[in-house]
């Protein structure tokens, strides 16, 4: 599994070792983030080499989402490498204008608050 491979980078050799052999030295400034949904397939070891932070989705509400999904709206530079190396645009995608998009943002925030609360009432 890919988070095995992450063992010998989360040490103090900061070293990717890849399935197929392949070794990648890190540098020491390198930082890694990861959001995960759950631990199922880590081994204790991964775990102990971590920092966890863990947020239950009922203590987020539903702003994370709403960013989340309107990110995948927003302009931007979409760019794939070819096998050759050679960036070239990806598939084009929805895009929403500015305009648009605080317009839902603001409908999230005027209205989000009083469905969530009739639901679960």
């Amino acid at each position: 599994l890919w988070i095995e491979n992450m063992n010998t980078v989360l040490d103090d050799n900061m070293t990717l070792c890849l399935s197929n052999g392949e070794r990648i030295k890190l540098k020491t400034e390198l930082r890694m983030l990861f959001e995960v949904q759950d631990l199922e397939v880590a081994s204790p070891a991964t775990v102990s080499c971590v920092g966890i932070v863990y947020c239950a989705p009922s203590q987020l509400g539903y702003l994370p989402y709403m960013h989340s999904w309107i990110h995948r709206y927003e302009e931007k530079d979409i760019y794939i490498e070819t096998p050759k190396g050679v960036p070239v645009p990806a598939q084009e995608t929805l895009v929403l204008p500015e305009a648009v998009i605080k317009h839902i943002k603001l409908l999230f925030i005027n209205y989000m608050p009083a469905i969530i609360k009739f639901l679960r009432n």
